[in-house]
Formats: structure tokens, C-alpha cells, sequence
């Protein structure tokens, strides 16, 4: 209706047929839809609210559509930190110790099990330009100890909320529709949470590894392909995988030192101090990815 003016017969004066203004047809609206993926409109692969990465490791500078990556750039307002055009081994390794600081008060099992949320905070910003990724677990030994908290600040400092989440399904069919509904949502990460039994999931498997996943759509009986582009996270307490799941997985490990983890004080609320560092945080994560290409 906007890029149209809609007019329909009314009938004859005379020799001259007589318009008045319409709504297009309804039927107008139909055949469109139907002929999606024709359309003779630039690919929109994506939208991303963080600085982010081209193949060749530009950074696009100005928000709007990059027709390079696909993707369109909707930073909401926020004021990056300038991301340098050769970042230095040391900037690299400070703006790397800044993303580590965001979780220097979890009790990590080692710095290997710290790495996974660190793979997370680097990964979710540039998915768009990988083939896949790997999904990223959080495991613990006691409950409320911090495992879905580093989902939730992976996605607080790429789009400034938190993770959308939902459980491990029961059976295979509601398990297809909840992969169904979060690719076709287009969000850059998802959370499979409290996890309880030993995580097996061959559409899981798929999702992650394949640049397209086929699944029915809710509601209609119809296949669609659709792509793959965010990252999985999953948390449970002493989280086990199925044998195909390990390979595509990194598993991080907390210990908490204290049977009521939820009790510790901490001197920040870390949740609202991410969201103010974001500016920051964001693009200290794109700082460390330019200067490895570098």
C-alpha cells in the first residue's frame, strides 16, 4: 500500500469510468508471499546490534544495510568504542582481559573452563560470517551457581538483552517446533536451559552443524529451510552430552566453594554494569578477533 497508489472502478459517468481509492487486493498480498526468495530485493541476512566483522576483516562503519555481509547493523543508539584498523598483540591481550574481568568473580573450575565463556562473547558478535559453531555448554556442580548467567552476559553484551531461553523438549516433535520458532525468530543466540538428563539430540545436531536447517512450520503443513545463524548455549548441573553432541560442544565447569552459591556478595550488579560497559565490552570482543587477523 505504500509503494502504490490502489484505486478500483466504480462504475461509468458517462463515457468515463469512475476510481476511488482502494486497499491493495488481497490476493496482491498472497502471490507476494508466496514468491519469497524471488523478490528482486537485496539479502538480508541478519540483523546485528554490536560491531561486528567482514570476511576480509573490515569492520563496517556506518549502521544501516551492508550488502558484503548481508547483514544490517542496528546499534539502537550506543556509542562504540572505535575498534583500531591493526590492533597490536597488546591491545589484544588487554581488551581480551577486559571480557575476562566480566566473569573474574565465577568460580571456575580452571582457565580452560573460563575459555567457553570467553569463546561465547567472541563467537555470537561474528556468527554471521562463520560456516558454524560450536554449541557452548555450562555446566556446575551445585545449582544457582552461574551456569545460564554467562549466556545471559554473552547476549547482554552483544544486543544488550539477555538470551532468549526454553528447556530440553520431551519428544522429537516439540523439539522441532521450538527449533523452528527460534531460527525463524532471527535472533543472534539461544539458551537450551536446565538441562536434567543427559543431552541427545540428533535436530540439535543438525542445527548446529549445518548451514541450513529443514523443519515444518507451526501451525501449517509446510516445509521450510531455514538458516543457521546464531549460536547454542546450554546449561544444566553436571551436564553430560551424548556421543554426538561432544564433538560439537565446549563444556565449561563451575565450582562453587559454598553450598548456597546464590548467597555470595559480590561489589556490582553485574546484569545492569555489562549493559552500562557495553559500549566497551562490544567492541573489545571485535578488538581481539581484528588482531588475530592481523
Amino acid at each position: 500500500g505504500r509503494a502504490a497508489i490502489w484505486n478500483r472502478c466504480t462504475g461509468k459517468d458517462g463515457d468515463a469510468w469512475k476510481w476511488a481509492p482502494a486497499d491493495p487486493p488481497a490476493r496482491i498480498a498472497r502471490t507476494l508471499l508466496e514468491m519469497a526468495g524471488e523478490w528482486r530485493l537485496p539479502y538480508l541476512g541478519n540483523i546485528i546490534e554490536c560491531p561486528t566483522l567482514r570476511r576480509d576483516g573490515s569492520v563496517p562503519e556506518c549502521e544501516g544495510y551492508d550488502p558484503e555481509t548481508g547483514s544490517y547493523f542496528d546499534g539502537g543508539g550506543v556509542e562504540f568504542v572505535p575498534i583500531p584498523a591493526h590492533p597490536t598483540r597488546a591491545q589484544a591481550e588487554t581488551t581480551l582481559a577486559e571480557l575476562a574481568d566480566v566473569v573474574r568473580d565465577f568460580p571456575f573450575e580452571s582457565d580452560r573452563d573460563r575459555s567457553v565463556f570467553l569463546s561465547g562473547a567472541l563467537t555470537v558478535p561474528v556468527r554471521h560470517m562463520l560456516r558454524d559453531s560450536p554449541l557452548h555448554c555450562f555446566s556446575a556442580s551445585r545449582p544457582r551457581a552461574g551456569k545460564s548467567f554467562q549466556a545471559a552476559l554473552c547476549a547482554l553484551t552483544a544486543t544488550g538483552r539477555e538470551a532468549p531461553a526454553m528447556n530440553a523438549a520431551d519428544d522429537a516433535s516439540e523439539e522441532e517446533k521450538r527449533i523452528v520458532s527460534i531460527l525463524l525468530s532471527g535472533v543472534p543466540l539461544a539458551l537450551i536451559d536446565n538441562i536434567d538428563e543427559p543431552l541427545k539430540s540428533a535436530r540439535l545436531c543438525s542445527a548446529i552443524t549445518q548451514t541450513t536447517y529443514s523443519g515444518r512450520l507451526l501451525g501449517v503443513n509446510r516445509m521450510v529451510n531455514l538458516p543457521t545463524r546464531l549460536v547454542w548455549f546450554a546449561s544444566g548441573n553436571n551436564l553430560r552430552l551424548h556421543d554426538d553432541l561432544n564433538p560439537r560442544a565446549l563444556l565449561g565447569y563451575l565450582v562453587p566453594d559454598t553450598d548456597r552459591p546464590e548467597e555470595r556478595q559480590f561489589d556490582r550488579d553485574l546484569k545492569t554494569w555489562v549493559v552500562e560497559q557495553r559500549p566497551r565490552l562490544a567492541s573489545a570482543a571485535i578488538t581481539v578477533l581484528r588482531a588475530y587477523l592481523c
